[in-house]
C-alpha cells in the first residue's frame, strides 16, 4: 500500500503483518508479553527459593564432628610450610592436632599421640598450618580426601 503526502513527491510504503517482527505488535500485546515475562521471572525465583530451602534441610555431605571431642590427627613425614616470613620449608616433619588445634610439631617419629589417633602419611606432600586454603570447589564427597595431605 502506498501513501502520498501533501507535495505528492514523498512516498512511504508500508508492509503487511508478514514483514513485521514478532515483538512489533500493538500495545495490548506488549502488555501481555511483559506480564508473561514477569510471571516467568517470578516463577523462577520462587522455584529457586524452594530448592534452596529443601537443600538446606537435607543431611550434610559429611557428619559434623564437634571440635572438642578429643579427636586426634597425626600428619606424619610432611614438608611443613611455616607461615612466618623468611622461614624455609621443613622436610620430614610430624604435626599432631587435638580438638581441631595444632598440638605438636616435631621431626618425624618424635610426636606421641594416643593409639586412637588418625594417622595420615604425608610423604612427598606439603602441609600448610591454619586456614590458608579457604577457597575450594568440591564436586563430590570423595574429593574431600584430596585436601588431607
Amino acid at each position: 500500500m502506498s501513501h502520498f503526502f501533501g507535495d505528492g513527491l514523498t512516498e512511504i510504503t508500508t508492509q503487511g503483518l508478514a514483514g513485521r517482527s514478532d515483538w512489533d505488535v500493538g500495545e495490548g500485546r506488549r502488555d501481555i508479553r511483559k506480564r508473561y515475562l514477569l510471571l516467568c521471572v517470578l516463577l523462577f525465583l520462587v522455584a529457586a527459593f524452594a530448592v534452596s530451602v529443601v537443600v538446606s534441610l537435607m543431611d550434610p555431605l559429611w557428619p559434623v564432628v564437634p571440635i572438642d571431642n578429643g579427636f586426634e590427627v597425626l600428619f606424619e613425614n610432611v614438608t611443613l610450610v611455616p607461615m612466618a616470613g623468611g622461614e624455609a620449608v621443613l622436610s620430614g616433619m610430624s604435626v599432631a592436632t587435638r580438638d581441631g588445634r595444632i598440638a605438636a610439631v616435631a621431626p618425624a617419629g618424635e610426636v606421641e599421640v594416643s593409639g586412637t589417633a588418625r594417622r595420615i602419611d604425608g610423604t612427598g606432600k606439603f602441609l600448610l598450618p591454619g586456614l590458608t586454603d579457604m577457597h575450594v570447589h568440591v564436586a563430590d564427597r570423595t574429593d574431600l580426601a584430596l585436601f588431607l595431605v
